[in-house]
């Protein structure tokens, strides 16, 4: 008896660490490649477990892994002619030995006038944690790009061009005005940011930022013509973004759409209720083949992008260059 108990933990723990298989299986999963061949993936992923095949004559092959700690990876790879077009992949850990909630690191919203409520109810506005989370890492991975270009001027052009497409916390335009060494430098960013402060009532911390009176009144102006953004309104975006898990059901539901005229109609739709992450934007192009597709969902999805600040990352994600000044031109980003 002790013999099989001892065989059983062995067994056990030989399919733990395999099935650390769900780690190594999202290893694999990393390194799949546009153009690869089935040979290749059937090397990284293993034989799928449903194939199915399109009017179009494309091929999707699904893959599904699971471990004893109830981690799930589902993979979808679509293939044309043989070769890799386009792969999704979804993971849910469900790991019970730490069941502690995550440490969110954010900046905290601001508080309302007193006396004042957001209305909650009316399904806008930024009533969900995670919203501010992902919106302030958006805006980190914008400062870093800001700091890594050389020049003001560049500089400068880059932050009123990003303004267009997005809001910011008087905080975070503090942090994108102080490091400019020039009161009229710092100016040019206030005119471009002063429209776009999402708690524009405790704007006039801004004015203590410029060194001299005349750049301090000058300040002054510029945030008394653009009042407060009203907390119930949201110039970007009114729908709820979308929630992770339910945005995987959004996108599985395009993909079995059968023709991308359909898929493209399909996000339209969806569009007109809901907003996005730049991320979840990437995830909607990459569903698509070419650039002619790829911008009528980014002219659907581009007005209801949340975290604008990293709008300009999706110009990548079009082949041509034709095809990235159109981009360029929904998202706002030339004059």
């Amino acid at each position: 008896m002790k013999k099989y108990a001892l065989a059983l933990v062995a067994l056990v723990l030989t399919f733990l660490s395999s099935c650390g298989g769900v780690g190594k299986r999202q290893s694999a999963v990393n390194q799949l490649e546009r153009g690869m061949t089935k040979d290749q993936v059937t090397a990284l992923l293993g034989a799928p477990r449903n194939k199915s095949v399109q009017e179009d004559g494309s091929e999707t092959w699904d893959f599904s892994y699971m471990d004893l700690l109830d981690r799930h990876l589902r993979v979808s790879v679509t293939f044309f002619n043989d070769r890799v077009t386009k792969y999704d992949s979804h993971r849910t850990d469900h790991d019970h030995r730490d069941n502690q909630p995550p440490v969110i690191v954010t900046t905290p919203p601001a508080i309302p006038p007193q006396g004042h409520i957001p209305p909650a109810s009316r399904g806008r506005g930024y009533i969900d944690s995670r919203v501010y989370e992902e919106e302030a890492r958006a805006f980190e991975l914008f400062l870093e790009d800001v700091r890594r270009i050389p020049f003001d001027d560049e500089r400068i052009g880059f932050i009123c061009s990003v303004a267009r497409r997005s809001l910011f916390t008087v905080e975070q335009a503090s942090r994108l005005i102080a490091p400019f060494r020039w009161d009229e430098q710092r100016l040019t960013i206030l005119e471009a940011l002063a429209p776009r402060l999402r708690d524009g009532y405790n704007a006039f911390r801004l004015i203590d930022l410029f060194s001299y009176g005349s750049g301090k009144e000058r300040a002054r102006q510029i945030l008394e013509a653009n009042p407060p953004i009203p907390w119930d309104y949201d110039p970007r975006s009114m729908g709820q973004m979308e929630q992770q898990e339910s945005f995987e059901d959004f996108v599985r539901a395009v993909e079995r759409q059968t023709w991308d005229k359909g898929k493209i109609n399909y996000i339209r739709d969806a569009a007109q209720r809901n907003s996005f992450t730049v991320q979840q934007v990437i995830r909607l192009l990459k569903l698509f083949t070419w650039d002619n597709e790829r911008l009528p969902v980014l002219e659907a999805v581009a007005p209801r992008i949340r975290d604008g600040f990293n709008t300009y990352k999706l110009i990548e994600y079009f082949d041509f260059q034709d095809a990235k000044q159109k981009a360029r031109r929904i998202l706002g980003l030339t004059e």
